[in-house]
């Protein structure tokens, strides 16, 4: 008669006493006191067998679905040095009753990992979640069980080649892939976090530092980064995050992977780059995947891949990527052709166009002698605040960065204001007058504006400037805000209640919905805009369509203004104008409106690009875009 182990559920004779597989005899209890014993069972279906790993959060067990008849891994939420759970028990026990909104905490995040993880049941290169639970005072993830070792592990043991190295970075790369589409970074890539099975697949796991967009840092989140995998902006006060970060880590992970010498931290690298070059330890790496290498990793994100899709072709090598000492020197060497090339023009007399919107060059440079002030005002809602402000910081990085300044010499200061006060505190700091002010005014009063400000000046350079790259801003008559973004009708279909076959809906009336029903699940169509994107693909998850409207005019307007007051002084006033001429190029829209996650589309073209590349969903509104009515 066979029998099978509460440990590691294989099965064996009863003339055992004990598991010939696992060494286990019943009524053991192996590893720490606390864990939960074999046998244990998880609400009500769950046997709870031998401990797979055990970190500073939670403990993650080897399963028996009694339901389904098959292995499975349950991670528990249990963090260390907060709780205790005394021998044989269940319940776990906070240390203390001061430490309780930080185990809730911890709870919350642990529970948004399984919804996180939940999202993506069907990438093969991410680990399956299939239900989580609350019970014992804590809370539980089923997941799928992955047989095999970790990445760290495996390296351990098995020298890995470059070729090899690289296919199992391009399996994590195709997860983090399709994470990134969905607005969210994993934040924690690390051979730790990647599985090598032994059916051959590679699997990404642990989500529990993801988060959507660029949310702030807290200290726990400082608490999990790996030493020698993590980027020098997840220690940064002011949080800068994106697909590169996750860009650096995996770039790390494979520097480690076919070397076996972990990355000095980037943070003492920052200090003195003396990180040692990977085809200096492996021989068998080439230049050109040395580079794609050293280009993850470069500590300057604007130096990285900014995509996932960028740093697969330098890794497939269908790209050629320079060495990042070649790159640096080019685009020194541009930026200066760029500004000769201007002054010859100037000079030469050439382009009536051009001298009358830029009559010398120093109007577009700040003078290093001089200080030039401002400060940004922004709606903070309580539902994406914190991305808008992390994106209005990244913006302001990246507009100090393209005009070389430093904040000693231009200083931008932002505050956000809750909706219900923002008005109110606009009006009084423009009418104070005491510094100059740069203000979203969207929703603000327009015959108030009139007062405030007349951007007229910097209306008519801005439209010179960027009327190529952002065509859709001639359409702007006022004189006293411009506009930064835009919304489109749209449809949203329930594809679980209705079919949907092509990209466009003629007939919008069928099966109409209201707002509530339909984010509920209940409504099958939804005639909205596209500035409901994101509350509907956080509340239909996989089961909604964006279409867009079939028709010869297609109401479109602006939803993101921005206003200057009246400058106090002529510095500021510079300032202003060339701040707002920023906020129109690809990278500033790009941060501002995709990385901040707001309700418009961008007027760029090459960063309405950049947001197809992330959400698919939006591409075939810009096929058709001269059919767009701007009201």
């Amino acid at each position: 008669m066979n029998i099978q182990c509460k440990n590691c559920f294989e099965e064996y004779e009863s003339v055992h006493n004990i598991c010939p597989h696992c060494g286990f005899e019943p009524g053991e209890q192996f590893g720490e006191v606390f864990y939960l014993y074999p046998g244990t069972l998880l609400n009500n279906r769950y046997a709870v067998g031998k401990v797979l790993g055990f970190g500073g959060f939670g403990i993650t067990y080897k399963a028996w679905d009694n339901k389904l008849q098959t292995i499975v891994a349950i991670k528990e939420y249990y963090p260390s040095g907060i709780v205790n759970r005394a021998p044989g028990s269940r319940n776990v026990v906070l240390f203390a009753g001061n430490r309780v909104k930080e185990f809730e905490h911890g709870l919350t995040r642990f529970i948004d990992e399984a919804k996180t993880l939940a999202k993506f049941s069907g990438q093969k290169n991410i680990v399956h979640v299939f239900e989580y639970f609350q019970e014992n005072n804590s809370a539980y993830i089923v997941m799928e069980y992955m047989d095999g070792i970790t990445l760290s592990d495996f390296v351990k043991t098995n020298p890995v080649d470059p070729e090899t190295g690289v296919d199992i970075i391009l399996s994590v790369a195709a997860a983090l892939k399709d994470i990134h589409a969905a607005g969210i970074i994993h934040r924690d890539v690390s051979p730790d976090n990647i599985m090598v099975c032994l059916n051959g697949n590679i699997k990404l796991f642990d989500l529990g530092a993801a988060r959507l967009g660029s949310a702030d840092e807290d200290k726990q989140l400082t608490i999990i980064l790996k030493p020698g995998f993590a980027p020098p902006e997840q220690y940064e006060k002011i949080n800068t995050q994106g697909p590169w970060t996750d860009i650096y880590a995996l770039g790390a992970t494979l520097y480690y992977t076919i070397t076996g010498v972990k990355p000095e931290e980037s943070t003492n690298r920052r200090v003195e780059d003396n990180v040692e070059e990977p085809m200096n330890i492996n021989q068998d790496i080439t230049q050109e995947l040395n580079n794609a290498i050293m280009k993850a990793m470069a500590i300057d994100k604007h130096m990285r891949f900014q995509k996932i899709i960028e740093l697969e072709a330098g890794l497939k090598g269908t790209k050629k990527i320079l060495p990042l000492a070649v790159e640096k020197k080019r685009r020194k060497r541009f930026r200066l052709v760029s500004v000769v090339a201007a002054c010859l023009v100037v000079m030469m007399g050439a382009g009536g166009f051009l001298m009358s919107y830029n009559k010398t060059l120093a109007d577009w440079a700040f003078d290093a002698d001089e200080a030039y002030a401002i400060e940004w005002l922004f709606v903070m809602t309580e539902d994406g605040g914190a991305e808008k402000e992390t994106a209005i910081n990244i913006t302001i990085q990246g507009f100090l960065e393209k005009y070389e300044v430093s904040e000693d010499t231009v200083r931008v200061s932002i505050r956000g204001i809750s909706p219900e006060d923002y008005e109110q505190e606009v009006r009084q700091a423009v009418e104070e007058g005491t510094t100059a002010i740069l203000f979203e005014s969207t929703a603000i009063d327009t015959d108030w504006l009139l007062s405030a400000g007349n951007v007229n000046d910097i209306s008519k350079s801005v439209r010179r400037q960027v009327k190529k790259e952002c065509p859709f801003i001639k359409h702007n008559a006022d004189k006293f805000r411009l506009p930064l973004g835009y919304q489109v009708t749209a449809i949203y279909a329930n594809e679980s209640l209705v079919r949907i076959v092509g990209d466009a809906a003629t007939d919008v009336g069928v099966n109409g919905s209201d707002r509530e029903t339909f984010l509920v699940g209940e409504g099958a169509m939804y005639e909205s805009d596209t500035g409901d994107f994101f509350v509907v693909q956080a509340a239909l998850g996989g089961r909604y369509k964006l279409l867009r409207v079939d028709r010869s005019s297609v109401p479109a307007w602006y939803s993101y203004y921005i206003s200057a007051a009246n400058c106090v002084d002529a510095n500021a006033e510079k300032l202003a104008r060339i701040l707002i001429n920023y906020l129109y190029t690809e990278r500033a829209q790009v941060h501002l409106l995709i990385t901040g996650r707001t309700d418009s589309l961008p007027l760029n073209n090459k960063a309405r690009e950049e947001l197809i590349d992330i959400y698919y969903d939006f591409e075939p509104f810009f096929e058709n875009m001269k059919n767009y009515s701007f009201e």
